[in-house]
């Protein structure tokens, strides 16, 4: 089943969404990668018919039904927080409650999830609910790394991170492969663009050689940062680039807007290519 995300402008970018592909969905800021992808998950779900499971691991469901919701209804999350909703919000929230649970979404939160298990646990998920069309991984930094047995002083051997990460990256592309699905891998990156207060909260994790090694199988990599113009908390400007991209040109700037009390993606109809 090929997609589109929902997102005419990111669309024109990225010219290929196929079953089979591996995308990298990366930035600085997790919810907000996080957020960019449920609305993608939102328009391939409830518009375009596809069977999805999205895979939290060691994560609570909580965070991924607010932003659905809210940017399902446009119900900001406060009004449900507080308990103050109009009867049109309510009534959009009851609707979209509904078809939440008419469309084939299926939401697991694994306590531990390694990547040798990415396997495993589709082949169960494909077993409960028949064949998939769309695999999301969600902060695939907290994917468990393999169990390599114990050194001669009885400690656990580790992989480096790069290692672990270039496996992941293996694993993944051959989860879209054999399923035939679309498969979306959402991780944390720190670049170049990345300001000095988010570098600030960074680790090992988010080196550079970590994220190539990352998204070394990936058929696309799209990054997404606040534009260089957003320089208040408030401002919703952000921009995607399209830094890799197996099936046309890399390099494009893709203006989006970010509404944070709904947690809705908005198009701003344009691009431009990187100079």
């Amino acid at each position: 089943m090929e997609f589109t995300t929902g997102f005419p402008s990111l669309d024109n970018a990225l010219q290929h969404f196929t079953p089979g592909n591996l995308m990298t969905v990366a930035g600085a800021r997790s919810e907000e990668n996080s957020v960019l992808v449920v609305n993608m998950i939102r328009h391939m779900v409830f518009h375009a018919g596809a069977a999805a499971l999205v895979l939290l691991p060691s994560q609570k469901t909580d965070a991924f039904d607010a932003h659905l919701r809210g940017c399902s209804t446009g119900v900001p999350h406060q009004a449900v927080i507080n308990d103050k909703l109009t009867e049109a919000q309510q009534a959009a929230i009851e609707h979209h409650e509904k078809a939440r649970r008419d469309v084939p979404l299926f939401v697991e939160n694994p306590k531990s999830l390694p990547v040798d298990g990415l396997d495993e646990a589709v082949e169960n998920a494909n077993a409960r609910y028949g064949d998939l069309d769309l695999i999301v991984v969600d902060a695939v930094q907290l994917l468990d790394d393999p169990d390599l047995g114990f050194d001669e002083w009885g400690a656990p051997r580790r992989e480096s991170r790069i290692a672990s990460l270039s496996r992941a990256s293996r694993a993944l592309k051959h989860l879209a492969f054999k399923n035939d699905a679309t498969v979306i891998a959402v991780g944390r990156r720190v670049s170049r663009h990345t300001s000095e207060a988010e570098k600030a909260l960074a680790n090992a994790d988010n080196s550079a050689a970590a994220f190539e090694a990352f998204h070394q199988d990936s058929d696309q990599v799209i990054e997404l940062y606040p534009a260089k113009a957003a320089v208040r908390a408030e401002d919703t400007r952000r921009v995607v680039l399209v830094r890799k991209n197996r099936w046309g040109p890399g390099g494009d700037w893709v203006p989006l807007g970010l509404e944070h009390g709904t947690s809705t993606i908005v198009d701003h109809g344009s691009r431009k290519r990187r100079g």
